[in-house]
């Protein structure tokens, strides 16, 4: 392996042997470049602690969790996770966390409390050999994903293992040995003792499962596997009422739920959430009105309920809301010019989201293979406006507050007219000019007297 300097010097004087262990082993022997490194030992975090500020002073070390026995070592940019080998028990309800460790000098022991045979293969960095006790090796050549012990007690022990399961099945094209995968779907509700959040992380790899290492489709095959083993009601279940509920045939070839995985499939990463939940109300629509009219108002609806349940952050709820609202806007091509522009200068933040996402709708519905005229129409008003020089925010423009003030504009007003002044910009160029716009604040002082 690869080791950096500052690992291997760390070896090297280490009282005992060291090991690299976990991911940055199982990608170096499928050939992909590694990254962050695993460390273990026999050695516990107190005589970690005690060696390094002896000998290597110059290392530091920060204490993650005393109880698990885990220990950030870093050295200038290097920086690696120190765990003691351990032996864990766990309680019946699946939480992760172990309610007692026993710290181990047995590198066998440690490698059988891991969750897969091919996160479990050692590498010991000073005698330069690879140590496999549950048949990792083997299983990475035939690209096999397996529970290092009995399933159901691996998947017990951490319910979350159910979706990293997934996750490497998907990411590395792995297929998942029978009984580990019939242990996962019998379990399944173990999820439900799983805190939103340590979902949510394993939901976001999954989605982005295609860029790992550059498998085709994996995202697609991963949230499909996440409805077929039964765990998408524990991350978005309103997407399971999408399953068997036709559509307009002149413009959809799947029923809902496929329409939404097809979507899912053509958007780039960054929209992938989006996708997921752009048409999440359709079915509900369909259920209260007979139709889907409002899926777009709706879903925006949902998918903050989804998110937050997730406990996405403020910023990124905001930002899949205003997409899902907004996919369906000026589909018709209705809209005047100026009303796009004005559109496009109030959520700019969006715009180029929004139009990738509007493209990956129309190649969703497999009917319509044509590029989709509103994406297009929306990029080119975009692209115009930016060549153009269109101010889309107040720091942009000629005038400022003490422009406001001389103008005796009043101060609650003063917002207004520069959101005023804003949207006038958006579509008539001639106030980005100062003296125009100068014009334009007087005639809305003058307005406010009215």
């Amino acid at each position: 392996m690869n080791i950096p300097k500052s690992l291997l010097t760390l070896a090297q004087k280490f009282p005992v042997p060291l090991y690299v262990v976990g991911g940055a082993v199982r990608d170096f022997l499928l050939g992909i470049p590694g990254g962050d490194f695993d460390i273990a030992s026999s050695l516990s975090p107190a005589e970690v602690i005690d060696f390094v500020s002896r000998l290597l002073p110059e290392y530091k070390i920060d204490p993650t969790s005393k109880k698990l026995g885990t220990l950030k070592i870093a050295y200038e940019s290097d920086s690696f996770e120190y765990t003691c080998f351990r032996k864990d028990s766990y309680g019946s309800d699946g939480r992760h966390t172990p309610t007692d460790v026993e710290f181990i000098d047995s590198v066998e022991l440690d490698s059988f409390r891991r969750d897969f045979t091919v996160n479990a293969i050692y590498y010991d960095i000073k005698n330069e050999e690879f140590i496999d006790y549950t048949g990792g090796v083997a299983d990475l050549k035939s690209k096999t994903l397996r529970a290092v012990r009995e399933p159901d007690l691996v998947l017990n022990e951490d319910a979350l293992r159910i979706l990293r399961m997934i996750r490497f099945a998907c990411s590395y094209d792995f297929k998942i040995e029978e009984k580990t995968y019939d242990s996962a779907k019998k379990n399944i509700d173990n999820l439900a003792s799983i805190a939103p959040e340590r979902i949510r992380d394993e939901f976001n790899k999954i989605i982005l499962a295609d860029t790992v290492i550059g498998i085709p489709g994996a995202h697609v095959r991963g949230v499909r596997m996440i409805t077929e083993i039964g765990a998408m009601k524990y991350i978005i279940p309103e997407l399971l009422l999408g399953i068997g509920m036709t559509q307009r045939p002149d413009f959809h070839k799947y029923d809902v739920y496929n329409h939404i995985l097809a979507v899912f499939e053509a958007s780039p990463p960054e929209i992938r959430l989006a996708a997921l939940l752009h048409d999440i109300a359709k079915p509900i629509q369909m259920e209260k009105y007979g139709n889907m009219y409002g899926h777009d108002k709706e879903g925006g609806e949902i998918a903050q309920k989804v998110m937050s349940t997730l406990k996405y952050s403020t910023k990124e709820i905001s930002f899949v809301k205003k997409l899902v609202e907004n996919h369906m806007y000026d589909l018709n091509l209705a809209a005047k010019d100026s009303t796009i522009k004005k559109f496009i200068r109030k959520n700019e933040d969006i715009i180029p989201a929004l139009i990738e996402l509007k493209r990956a709708d129309r190649k969703g519905g497999g009917i319509l293979q044509t590029e989709s005229e509103s994406a297009l129409r929306l990029k080119t008003i975009y692209e115009e406006m930016k060549a153009s020089g269109v101010p889309f925010t107040t720091k942009e423009l000629k005038v400022n507050g003490e422009d406001l003030i001389k103008l005796n504009i009043p101060p609650q007003n003063r917002s207004q007219a520069l959101e005023a002044l804003l949207d006038r910009g958006a579509y008539d160029y001639s106030v980005h000019s100062r003296d125009e716009a100068m014009k334009f604040l007087c005639s809305f002082r003058e307005n406010l007297k009215n």
